[in-house]
C-alpha cells in the first residue's frame, strides 16, 4: 500500500527518496542502497543524512555530505565499526550521540545506539551494552514534522534487541515487560 502511495508520487527524487526512508526504518540496507543509487547528486545530499548513506555502502562523496556536526561524527563511528576498529567506533558514536541533544527522535539516534551498544559488546563490555540499549530504549519519541515515524521504527528495533539481551541474561520479567 504505502509503496503504491509512494508511486504515485510525481518527481522521481521525492519518490526514491521516501522509499529509501521507509527502507531505513525497516532496517534494510539493500533497499536503501537501491533507492539512493536513483537520487540526483543534487538531491541525495539533502535527502540523507550521512549514516544512511553510509549504511547503505555508498561513498559520502557522492551525495554532497559536508563533514560537520553530529551526523558526521555517527557516519565515522558506523564506518569505524564496519573497519572493525571499535575503539575509534565508541569515541566517534558516543560523541555524534551526545552532539545530537534533543533530537534523539529521529532514526539515526536509534541505528547509532545500536551500533555502539554492538561496540561495547564486541569489545568485552556487556554492562555498558547493556546501559546503551536501556537508555535508547527508554527515550520517548516526541512528535516531530518528519521524525517521530522513522524514530518510533527505531525504538521499537532497539526495544525487541533489549529484551532478546535481557532473556539471554536470563532476565525474564524484564524482557516479558518490555514486549
Amino acid at each position: 500500500m504505502l509503496r503504491g502511495q509512494v508511486g504515485s508520487l510525481s518527481d522521481a527524487n521525492l519518490r526514491a527518496s521516501r522509499l529509501a526512508w521507509v527502507a531505513d526504518c525497516l532496517d534494510d540496507a539493500a533497499a536503501i542502497r537501491e533507492q539512493l543509487i536513483q537520487l540526483s547528486s543534487r538531491d541525495g545530499g539533502r535527502a540523507f543524512r550521512a549514516l544512511r548513506v553510509v549504511r547503505a555502502g555508498l561513498p559520502l562523496e557522492r551525495f554532497g555530505v559536508r563533514p560537520e556536526g553530529a551526523n558526521w561524527e555517527l557516519a565515522l563511528g558506523e564506518l569505524a565499526f564496519r573497519r572493525g576498529d571499535l575503539v575509534e567506533a565508541v569515541e566517534r558514536l558516543e560523541r555524534g550521540l551526545e552532539g545530537l541533544g534533543e533530537s534523539y527522535h529521529f532514526l539515526e539516534f536509534f541505528v547509532a545506539s545500536e551500533s555502539l551498544a554492538t561496540a561495547w559488546q564486541r569489545l568485552g563490555d556487556e554492562p555498558r551494552a547493556l546501559r546503551v540499549l536501556e537508555e535508547a530504549a527508554h527515550r520517548t519519541v516526541r512528535h516531530r514534522a518528519n521524525g517521530v515515524f522513522a524514530g518510533a521504527f527505531g525504538r521499537f528495533r532497539v526495544q525487541a534487541r533489549l529484551a532478546s539481551e535481557y532473556r539471554t541474561l536470563g532476565r525474564i520479567d524484564d524482557a516479558v515487560a518490555i514486549e
